[in-house]
């Protein structure tokens, strides 16, 4: 496979975060970058974000998870 963007939210007005599946060098992984636009106006990645193998996706996402979970628990605006 090809990588391939899953999705971008915005992070604030001049950056965002992007998902992506991504292969180097052989080696599978998720990719969740903060992305500038760049001079030519196309999405550029920076060196913020981290790749995470495919075999963590499911603890990351449980932990993502919790982190929901515990903001809502205790009010934090917008968790909902």
């Amino acid at each position: 496979m090809d990588d391939t963007t899953i999705g971008t939210l915005p992070k604030n007005s001049r950056e965002s975060i992007t998902v992506a599946l991504r292969t180097f060098k052989g080696h599978q992984f998720c990719d969740v970058r903060v992305v500038i636009e760049g001079k030519d106006g196309a999405p550029q990645p920076t060196s913020k974000g981290v790749a995470i193998k495919l075999d963590g996706l499911p603890a990351l996402i449980e932990l993502l998870r919790q982190a929901h979970a515990k903001a809502k628990a205790a009010g934090w605006r917008n968790a909902e």
